[in-house]
């Protein structure tokens, strides 16, 4: 009898354990579900897909739907709304969650202003490995966002973002070199960086590589290149870039800015390899 006892506890175990695993794979179903809808759009159905997980502690569906409350996607626009959901998915882990409060807590949208609530944030984000918390980080630790800049500490975390070849980081890390930011001027190192993520489209990058050449920094002075690198950085989106661009073909013959024209077109052709 007693044998009995155990196989029936053993069995309703064994079926509580089969019914959560059925629910827990209804879950990840219901959350792929709404994942899949808001990557197509369908934000309609992403809301009543998703709504129903918030509560069960998905901090992947609270992070979505924070989207679209300060998107305004299917619901009304609402940063406050938008904030909790943040807040809820960011006290779950969920770095990007943490990094993306933290930006809102820095400038006062959808929450009260906090800039240490904003840096203990963006570190935990950071240190979780997203390359955007690290190179915010590092901006923030450089520029005393929030307490007096630390140029070594901001180093640091932009040179682990570099680390994971995040093309933002590395522009700044050539900009800490091309102003002298907690140490000499370097313009050796900043070009180096520049030309790296330049190369691979960074388009800041490849305005301040134009620059570079335009006022002979390092770079021997070449009108010619630095319009081609303009020109590219322009066609990339940058809006620094072409500015420059209707200035300095003032300064080019008719013939040079077709040339530097031709050039840039020839550099994105390489995918800006050997410009």
């Amino acid at each position: 009898m007693k044998q009995s006892h155990l196989t029936s506890r053993t069995s309703l175990s064994l079926l509580s354990g089969c019914l959560l695993s059925l629910l827990s794979l209804g879950a990840v179903a219901d959350l792929d579900a709404g994942l899949s809808a808001y990557e197509m759009r369908d934000y309609e159905t992403a809301y009543k897909e998703l709504v129903p997980l918030v509560s069960e502690g998905s901090a992947e569906a609270q992070y979505i739907l924070s989207r679209m409350y300060r998107s305004g996607q299917y619901v009304d626009l609402d940063m406050a709304a938008g904030a909790e959901m943040l807040k809820l998915a960011a006290a779950a882990g969920h770095a990007k969650a943490q990094r993306e409060l933290a930006n809102m807590y820095l400038i006062g949208i959808g929450v009260q202003r906090n800039p240490p609530e904003a840096m203990r944030l963006m570190t935990e984000a950071a240190e979780q490995g997203l390359p955007d918390a690290q190179q915010e980080l590092g901006i923030m630790y450089q520029s005393g966002a929030v307490f007096d800049p630390d140029y070594d500490e901001g180093l640091r975390w932009l040179q682990r973002a570099a680390d994971q070849d995040f093309l933002p980081a590395i522009h700044s890390l050539g900009m800490m070199h091309y102003f002298g930011q907690g140490g000499e001027i370097n313009l050796i190192e900043a070009e180096r960086m520049f030309r790296m993520a330049a190369e691979r489209g960074y388009a800041q990058s490849q305005y301040q590589l134009g620059a570079m050449y335009h006022q002979g920094q390092w770079l021997m002075k070449d009108l010619v290149k630095a319009a081609m690198w303009v020109n590219v950085a322009a066609a990339n989106g940058d809006s620094s870039a072409r500015l420059m661009r209707s200035a300095l073909e003032e300064e080019l013959s008719p013939e040079q800015v077709e040339e530097a024209r031709e050039l840039a077109i020839a550099c994105r052709a390489r995918g800006y390899q050997d410009c």
